[in-house]
């Protein structure tokens, strides 16, 4: 996994890539320390998450203690599954936006956009190929039980 950090006003950006696997606790335990303030965490180049990159993430967490506050976007489906999993995953922070993987029944195709935590439904778009309406993959409730801790 790699981090790149940049500022925008007051936020202190990171985005990460690549997997949150084994390999990820080098990452994480040298990032921990440079993190002050209000934090986002752009999630959107994470390709996958496994067991043991979750518990090194959770273990991250809870070492930022001079992060003021700090929030998600580009939330993977990966990221999604865990916050629903595991509470302590999202910690103190919110998730913004997220992926919601829909699909079109008409082409046999799916596809991500992004939902937001503000938006009481999910997103709902046309299919790029048949303009065709493409509908959540999920049940919406069940897939969103992460923003309701």
């Amino acid at each position: 996994m790699k981090a790149k950090l940049r500022q925008e006003g007051s936020e202190t950006v990171v985005t990460f890539s690549g997997e949150l696997n084994e390999r990820a606790e080098e990452t994480l335990s040298s990032l921990a320390p440079s993190l002050s303030g209000n934090v986002v965490f752009d999630w959107g180049g994470v390709s996958t998450i496994n067991s043991l990159g979750a518990g090194y993430w959770i273990e991250f967490l809870g070492a930022i203690a001079r992060v003021t506050s700090y929030r998600f976007v580009n939330a993977t489906v990966g990221f999604v599954s865990y916050a629903n999993a595991i509470e302590a995953f999202v910690g103190k922070g919110a998730v913004e936006t997220f992926e919601v993987p829909l699909y079109c029944a008409k082409c046999d195709q799916s596809s991500r956009v992004m939902g937001k935590a503000a938006d009481a439904e999910p997103p709902r778009s046309s299919c790029a190929k048949c303009k065709g309406a493409r509908e959540p993959e999920i049940e919406w409730s069940s897939y969103v039980t992460f923003l309701k801790r």
